[in-house]
């Protein structure tokens, strides 16, 4: 394809088709937001009214509003300057059309003064395309952020949360219970293996390798002496630990919670838990979880604590006092307190029960709401599939418009420098079958008759009886222009060879043609 063919546009509607599928994008999930339902409760009971509503209708209408904000800002300033100079090219450049017509867009203006050769002193008021990109994300990401703040939160049971905070709470226990539970049934099984009376270097060793909730193991003789160890512990055995599960300390770097089992010879076996590796199994993103013994010392906590420090705030601990003896452990209301404190034993007549140990947990009310509200979280997944297709379809648009049309303005400059001797710029080839390719190819064109008539100026181009010239009119560059034949061609920047090398030896108002050299 020559460098100065129009090429026709791939799509109908060029480089309008990223902002119209933004826009239907942007409109499907408006749609989506409005029609979300959600039943009507009783805030006190949790059962249904009979009623419906739609908590996103708002969030719903401000994307609407925000779609055709963004495609009439993308059409009227990027999309429609585009299409408007790719009409003006053409027919000027086939010697047809009106005058070049200003624009907003700073990147089409600046395309056209370079046409018209007409320079401004003062600045018009334009905008850059880079700008409008920039500005229509920004309101487009920006309205993804506050989306899930701004779901209405509806009529929401209030035992229905404070039933989902004490869930929370019952898991995290029951996670505890099971860890302890299990450690103390594989250190039963390592002591009645065959090798647990004759060989306490190898059982204390395999208490460590079969279960890594330990971080050290003990054989201890009846008089608690140390017969073999294994692993990093940190305890200080100074009688035998009664069988099943066992804390050693009340203050100290560390707590030292132990299992035991008892050996047929009367020995022990224990195991010494890893704090550090029990709290990783409390940690919820939703909750803070404390485990506290019966004189309200922290031993375990979801987040960084200091060991055997008092439970702190009068409502956790009376929670936790509730809990210990068999009551209710909700503290308040969900939606009437800054937090919701619940409480759980650990443990429920077994070998973790002895320990009287209670889980307490302190839950954030957004949390609990956003978790039960499906309202809210299925705004949230549409706002979020709707932000990452327009960051899509935006990217897009730069790519097919914006970054082009940015290119352009710049070659187009390059053009204008060329009758004061500036350097010829290379020919831009119109690769994209959009607007912006069309816009390529007219420039090329100007280019070739700004090169015939600097050549001309320059005394590079001369004439024979049989040729003939008109002179292109140095204040445009769409002045008519006709080379029949160029007989010299000297070296150097804007003589003849630049013209061979445009692949133009005859240039006229109307389609690009060409002779043998």
């Amino acid at each position: 394809m020559s460098l100065y063919a129009f090429p026709p546009i791939k799509f109908p509607s060029g480089v309008g088709v990223a902002p119209a599928a933004l826009f239907v994008t942007l409109l499907i999930a408006a749609v989506v937001l409005i029609a979300l339902p959600a039943a009507v409760v009783d805030e006190r009971t949790g059962l249904a009214t009979g009623g419906t509503e739609h908590p996103a209708l708002v969030v719903g209408l401000s994307l609407a509003l925000v779609a055709m904000w963004a495609y009439v800002a993308l059409r009227r300033l990027i999309v429609t300057p585009i299409r408007l100079l790719r009409v003006d090219l053409e027919s000027a450049v086939a010697g047809a059309g009106p005058e070049i017509r200003t624009s907003m867009n700073r990147e089409v203006d600046r395309i056209a003064d370079t046409v018209r050769g007409d320079f401004p002193e003062g600045r018009r008021r334009t905008v850059t395309s880079a700008a409008i990109f920039c500005l229509v994300g920004a309101v487009i990401t920006s309205w993804v952020v506050l989306t899930p703040f701004a779901v209405s939160e509806g009529h929401v049971s209030e035992p229905a949360l404070a039933g989902g905070a004490q869930e929370a709470t019952d898991g995290a226990a029951a996670v505890v219970r099971h860890e302890l539970e299990s450690a103390l049934s594989g250190l039963d099984a390592v002591a009645v293996g065959s090798t647990a009376l004759t060989d306490p270097a190898s059982t204390a060793a395999r208490a460590v390798l079969t279960r890594p909730l330990f971080k050290g193991a003990y054989v201890l003789d009846a008089d608690a002496r140390t017969l073999a160890s294994a692993g990093d512990g940190t305890a200080t055995l100074t009688a035998v630990p009664r069988p099943g599960l066992s804390l050693l300390n009340s203050g100290g770097a560390e707590p030292h919670l132990v299992a035991t089992s008892t050996l047929s010879d009367g020995r022990a076996l224990v195991g010494q838990f890893d704090i550090r590796a029990l709290n990783d199994h409390l940690r919820t993103p939703s909750s803070a979880i404390t485990v506290v013994d019966t004189e309200m010392r922290t031993i375990l906590k979801s987040s960084g604590y200091t060991a055997f420090e008092p439970l702190q705030g009068d409502d956790l601990r009376q929670a936790a006092r509730r809990a210990l003896d068999g009551a209710p452990t909700t503290s308040a209301l969900p939606t009437r307190a800054p937090t919701v404190v619940t409480a759980a034993p650990i443990g429920y007549g077994d070998a973790s029960a002895t320990l009287r140990l209670v889980a307490v947990g302190a839950h954030d009310p957004s949390t609990a709401l956003y978790a039960s509200n499906p309202v809210k979280r299925t705004s949230a997944v549409v706002a979020g599939i709707a932000g990452v297709l327009a960051l899509v379809l935006l990217t897009w648009t730069y790519i097919s418009a914006i970054r082009p049309l940015r290119s352009l303005a710049d070659h187009a400059r390059a053009i204008a420098a060329v009758p004061a001797g500036g350097p010829t710029p290379t020919p831009v080839p119109p690769e994209r079958l959009n607007e912006t390719g069309a816009i390529a190819a007219a420039l090329n064109h100007i280019l070739a008759r700004v090169l015939v008539w600097r050549a001309k100026a320059d005394g590079e181009a001369t004439s024979t009886d049989d040729e003939t010239r008109v002179v292109s009119d140095p204040e445009s560059f769409l002045a008519p222009t006709v080379v029949l034949r160029v007989t010299q061609r000297p070296t150097g920047p804007g003589s003849a060879d630049e013209l061979t090398r445009a692949d133009t030896l005859l240039l006229e108002r109307g389609p690009l043609m060409t002779v043998g050299r």
